[in-house]
């Protein structure tokens, strides 16, 4: 299947085992895609079903551009009047997979048909990205939890937070962790409220082991066109069962002139599942744009390199910059 972008490029699509990495990087992983595609309301009355499309999205986009993208890229480049053509060519090559690919893994199988079945979820509540109405938003802006213990509260209070509205519409957070121990797993919701105090948007994203003295950088949230003023919100949460290595991982960096060469090595004398870098842009000393790339299966002592792409605006143009800077924003294993 082939379709085009909002960018005016012409991309085609195949649905293929790397599909499912992307899937994993969902809290929670395919499972937790599944249960928030079927639109199951919470004790609350909310539902996260319009994270479970947009995972759709950017697994199906990302896996087959050519050069990295991040999560909120995929998303902005798919035109609104193709998703429902997407998801039918996902479901489709599920059938096609289930009748044809005898020599793969019974695991593997049982994957692409478990994907088979959250795409077909996923579809049925697609409309809701159509739909931009107050209440929806309010809905998902209840994440925190009204009562934070004492310990909480004062991880938090150590956590420092830098933040600007980049030149593609997203707002940038970069968390420094000024604790004297690690953060197993941070949530970060930005909420957007009007000049009646009401809200209009919000979004929110996480980070796995925020280590202790390192900085962290984030821009999954999209700034709504008309806002009065923003507030984001902490939270940690329960423990995940990672550790982290960020603080083992050599990096070095290099300008090529049409994209920035990051050369990671893993000096952490463990076999890596993950290792994410981004890139934040400056201009005259302003952050303008951010690019982040992920690698899967990072062995002991492997050498990793990082095509990292230069930021674009809202018209989808190049931004210019003077200087950047490069973050290690997750180099974790399970425990």
């Amino acid at each position: 299947m082939q379709i085009e972008l909002k960018n005016g490029e012409r991309l085609n699509l195949e649905v293929t085992p790397l599909i499912l990495e992307y899937f994993e990087e969902y809290p929670g992983g395919v499972e937790q895609i599944k249960k928030d595609a079927y639109g199951k309301k919470d004790k609350n009355g909310y539902t996260r079903t319009m994270y479970a499309t947009n995972q759709l999205l950017y697994a199906i986009i990302a896996s087959n551009y050519d050069t990295p993208l991040t999560y909120r890229q995929a998303v902005r480049l798919v035109k609104l009047e193709d998703i429902e053509k997407i998801a039918n060519f996902v479901i489709k090559c599920r059938i096609l997979i289930k009748r044809g690919l005898k020599i793969m893994t019974r695991k593997i199988i049982f994957k692409i048909l478990l994907l088979g079945i959250i795409v077909s979820l996923v579809f049925i509540f697609s409309g809701c990205v159509k739909q931009d109405n107050k209440e929806n938003l309010i809905k998902n802006s209840e994440v925190m939890s009204a009562k934070e213990s004492n310990s909480e509260e004062e991880t938090i209070n150590n956590i420092s937070i830098q933040d600007t509205i980049l030149e593609d519409g997203t707002l940038l957070t970069i968390i420094k962790n000024n604790n004297s121990y690690d953060i197993e797993s941070l949530h970060i919701q930005p909420i957007f409220y009007d000049s009646n105090n009401e809200v209009v948007g919000t979004a929110e994203s996480w980070f796995r082991v925020v280590k202790s003295g390192s900085e962290v950088a984030i821009n999954d949230f999209d700034v709504p066109s008309e806002f009065n003023r923003y507030e984001i919100k902490l939270k940690i949460k329960e423990k995940m069962g990672y550790d982290g290595y960020s603080d083992k991982i050599k990096v070095t960096s290099k300008d090529t002139g049409e994209k920035i060469m990051v050369t990671a090595i893993n000096n952490s004398n463990v076999n890596l599942e993950m290792l994410s870098i981004g890139v934040v842009f400056y201009r005259n000393g302003k952050a303008v744009g951010f690019t982040e790339s992920t690698e899967w299966n990072i062995e002991n002592g492997d050498t990793t390199y990082f095509n990292v792409m230069y930021p674009f605006n809202k018209n989808f143009d190049n931004i210019k910059f003077d200087e950047y800077k490069v973050f290690i924003n997750s180099a974790y294993k399970n425990y």
